[in-house]
């Protein structure tokens, strides 16, 4: 999950997937994943989220 600024930069934050989720209907550590393709960005944010993560490279 990402949110998008005005300058198009991807904001990538586990405060962010703290507050969607829930909103959501789901608990992050209740089974969520962070898929992704950028080691810091997607895993280790998805990881401080407490989502299990699956890194493609």
């Amino acid at each position: 999950m990402y949110g998008e600024c005005s300058t198009c930069c991807r904001a990538y934050d586990a405060g962010l997937l703290k507050i969607v989720v829930p909103r959501c209907g789901m608990t992050l550590p209740g089974g969520g994943w962070m898929v992704g393709d950028h080691l810091v960005d997607d895993i280790g944010e998805g990881r401080a989220a407490g989502l299990r993560t699956a890194w493609i490279d």
